[in-house]
């Protein structure tokens, strides 16, 4: 059964249809009030409750009169209405407070709870029990779900049922499905919860159904992942057949275009100057290599970093914007950032990342490697040397001069940062640069690597074994990162795709919203 309002009349009364789906017909009508907001069924689809926009809850039953309610309660400006089992409710809103009203058909409705505008009610929903109903609620600051007995909102702290984090806390549907699950949904997404409160253990039996639930989307996301990457190596290879021959730099500038000035950076192929735009004024990084006739520095270095970067737009990769070569110099131009993820950790003051900071890099990070695995690219050497922030706190990748696709097995990287597949010389995947951003996390949060001997020298045989153990003073959502990517078998890590779904980062980007929020808020 549905209901349906009709269209607004000038009468001073409207009507609520009542339709029944399976015959496709009106089967009853009830008039209510015009300026009536929100109508429901009640336990069965015998009464229907209604609130208008002056307060008034309102109770019909369609089996007798359809044109007075049997119950009228005057209780405040409405927000919103619902049941559960023999329990309806209503939420009110009065200087600041929302107050949640309950009615089980006796007596008048009981103020249940209030709650200021930094907390939030979803609904009610039968509990573990015949007689337990849970409230389902949260507060605005953190982005997690509560579970508390109706009875006992008041002193939920200490008596909740059940807590579990939440994409978002924004909440604004929800369903129990057959009993069995109880889903949510946010403007991030739909969430499942198990609803069979019944069981001896709830915890461990709701955490069981959250693993499962995260591994089939896990297939499906690396069943989707695979067939994209291969329509997209497929593209790669048609055009890299059409530009057979083709001149990867620009002809439109020269070095004449540019001024350089400071150094700041040196690598195995060139160094990275400080320049600007002549004619524009535009800051500018320029990478200057010297413009070799070998195949080996050119071809596959310098022309596959340019091909490479030509075609990666995204957020946290530095910008390439042209590059040209003179007779013995090849000029890059790319975004100019503020500094490199080196240079914080190595600043004396800092040498660790507080745990926001960390989470802001590896949201940053993992993003930009998902976009690029997505296409079939393996950067081959993520190090805090090749991650560059910027004054806005945006953390990005940049050199892509070993970069590659998964068909290349050649052995490049900087040491501390391989994989144990690229040090035996195996086969390469999207998974060493995962490796790598684990080996990252671990020093952004202990200020040393892993895998150290006791003269603090690196040890080849140790990274091989790969028996990693975070340290007992790491963060948990830290170590689920650092536990997750520093895997001896590849197929074991998990992808750039994973740790954008962490915990670390899901709470990182609750927060940025909730400051933009606030700041939108203060604005006000």
């Amino acid at each position: 059964m549905l209901l349906l309002q009709e269209e607004s009349t000038q009468s001073s009364t409207k009507c609520l249809l009542i339709y029944d789906v399976s015959n496709n017909s009106v089967t009853g009508t009830v008039k209510i009030m015009p300026d009536t907001i929100c109508s429901n069924f009640r336990s069965n689809a015998n009464e229907i409750m209604t609130m208008n926009s002056t307060g008034l809850w309102s109770f019909y039953d369609i089996r007798g009169s359809t044109v007075k309610p049997f119950k009228c309660f005057k209780i405040g400006t409405p927000v919103k209405q619902g049941h559960a089992v023999d329990l309806s409710y209503c939420i009110t809103s009065c200087n600041g407070q929302k107050h949640l009203w309950t009615w089980n058909e006796q007596g008048k409705p009981v103020d249940t709870w209030n709650y200021s505008e930094k907390e939030w009610f979803l609904g009610l929903i039968k509990g573990n029990s015949s007689e337990t109903i849970f409230a389902l609620h949260g507060q605005h600051h953190n982005s997690t779900m509560t579970m508390t007995d109706v009875n006992h909102l008041f002193e939920y702290q200490s008596k909740l049922f059940h807590r579990y984090g939440v994409k978002d806390s924004k909440q604004t549907l929800f369903d129990v499905l057959d009993g069995k699950v109880l889903a949510t949904a946010c403007n991030a997404g739909i969430q499942m919860q198990s609803a069979e409160f019944h069981v001896s253990n709830y915890k461990e039996h709701s955490r069981k159904l959250s693993e499962n639930i995260r591994s089939a989307k896990v297939r499906w996301q690396k069943n989707k992942d695979q067939k994209e990457e291969e329509k997209v190596k497929s593209r790669w290879e048609d055009n890299a057949k059409k530009n057979v021959g083709v001149n990867s730099f620009d002809t439109t500038f020269t070095e004449h275009d540019f001024t350089m000035s400071g150094v700041l950076g040196s690598g195995q192929f060139g160094s990275v100057f400080e320049g600007k735009s002549k004619r524009t004024g535009k800051a500018v990084a320029i990478k200057v290599l010297v413009n070799r006739t070998s195949i080996y520095t050119e071809k596959f270095i310098v022309q596959r970093e340019v091909d490479i970067q030509r075609e990666l737009r995204h957020a946290n990769i530095v910008k390439m914007y042209t590059a040209f070569k003179s007779k013995y110099t090849i000029f890059i131009v790319l975004e100019l950032m503020s500094g490199t993820l080196h240079s914080i950790l190595k600043n004396e003051e800092t040498k660790v990342l507080s745990e926001t900071k960390i989470a802001c890099m590896v949201h940053d990070v993992s993003n930009a490697l998902a976009y690029c695995h997505m296409r079939g690219i393996i950067h081959r050497d993520l190090k805090p040397q090749n991650i560059l922030h910027s004054n806005e706190n945006v953390f990005k990748i940049t050199d892509f001069g070993t970069a590659t696709d998964e068909r290349d097995n050649t052995y490049c990287g900087t040491l501390d940062f391989m994989a144990p597949e690229v040090l035996c010389r195996k086969k390469q995947s999207t998974a060493v640069d995962c490796f790598a951003l684990g080996i990252i996390v671990h020093l952004c949060n202990e200020g040393r690597l892993p895998f150290l001997l006791a003269d603090g020298q690196g040890c080849d045989e140790m990274k091989i074994k790969c028996k990693y153990e975070p340290p007992v003073d790491m963060g948990l959502k830290i170590q689920e990162i650092t536990r997750n990517l520093i895997k001896r078998d590849a197929k074991d890590r998990w992808t750039a795709t994973e740790v954008v779904n962490s915990q670390l980062v899901r709470d990182y980007q609750h927060q940025m919203q909730d400051d933009i929020f606030k700041q939108e808020l203060a604005d006000l």
